[in-house]
Parts: structure tokens; sequence; C-alpha cells
């Protein structure tokens, strides 16, 4: 009988974290706030909301990786933005398209790698380090997001499926220990 019940409470500790799933709504919650704004007046403050979003659902995302294997979060997922804007494929990236004159081809700037999504999180607070600092001039026109909001709504997704299998495989592991004491 006390073999049961220490395997039950081992169980109950087998609870998701709380922030895990915060982690996630604040996530859904600056994606939401991207969708609200418009696309061609406040485009930088939509990218903004966009990348803040992949910080929480990275962190949502190692967070739950280091409790399933009962290990500590590394102390750069807290301290460094490159590392919570890791894992952007090429496809997903941010593009700035830049026009040049009549006859040019237009010139195309993918943000995707963890230090060129730094720069452009930056570039959305403050404006660029050398040129204007203005930043309704920056973002008035050419960026292109919509790939990158899709794989955000992805991830979130996956992050809310993954917690949703660990509930369900723990509850349905509670329910048969209490079955097993019952009898």
């Amino acid at each position: 009988m006390s073999l049961i019940l220490k395997r039950k409470n081992n169980i109950k500790n087998k609870k998701i974290p709380n922030s895990i799933k915060d982690h996630i709504s604040n996530a859904y919650y600056y994606l939401t706030g991207a969708d609200m704004i418009s696309e061609t007046t406040h485009q930088g403050i939509r990218i903004f909301l966009l990348l803040t979003a992949w910080e929480n659902i990275q962190l949502a995302e190692e967070e739950l990786d280091t409790w399933a294997q009962k290990t500590r979060p590394t102390k750069e997922l807290y301290k460094s933005h490159s590392y919570k804007l890791r894992k952007v494929r090429e496809f997903n990236s941010i593009d700035r398209i830049i026009l040049g004159p009549p006859g040019t081809p237009a010139q195309t700037i993918k943000y995707v790698t963890p230090h060129q999504l730094e720069q452009l999180l930056q570039i959305c607070r403050y404006g660029f380090k050398t040129g204007t600092k203005e930043l309704s001039s920056i973002f008035s026109k050419g960026w292109e997001v919509r790939d990158f909001q899709s794989s955000l709504l992805t991830k979130i997704i996956w992050e809310e499926t993954m917690i949703k299998i660990y509930e369900d495989y723990f509850n349905s592991q509670e329910q048969s220990l209490l079955a097993v004491k019952l009898t």
C-alpha cells in the first residue's frame, strides 16, 4: 500500500510548472497583439511584438524540455536575446525588401540568424545605430513577416499540444494507480 502511495506522490510532482503555461499564454498574447496592428503604419511595433512572442515560446519550449528531462535550463536562456531567437528557419525569416532606382533589382535583407534577429529587435526599440533613428521611416514599407508569423503560430500550437500530451499521460497514470489502490 505504501508503494502505491509513494508512486502516486511522484506522479503528482510531475505537474507541469505554471511558468511554462504562462510563457505560452504570453506568446499568444503578443501574437494576437501583432495581428491587431496595421501592416502599413506600425510595422516596427508589429515586428517587435512578433519577436517578443518568439522569445516567450522559446522560453516555454526550453523550460518544458528541461522539466521533462529533469535538468536545469541554461542560464543563457534568461540572459541572451539571441539564444531565445534561435531556431528560426530561413524560410521563416523576417524580410526587408529595398527598392532601388528603376531598372535595378530589389535588394532583400533576410533576418534569420539569432544575431540578425537580435539586431532587428534593437532596431525596433531604438532605430539604427548609424543613420536615422526615426522608426516610422525605418519601418514605413518593404517588410515581410507573414512566414515568420505563421511559423510562430505553429510553434505555439505545438507547445500547447505537448503540454496537453504530458498532462493526459500523467493524469491517466494517476487514475490507473488510484484504481489499483481501490482494488
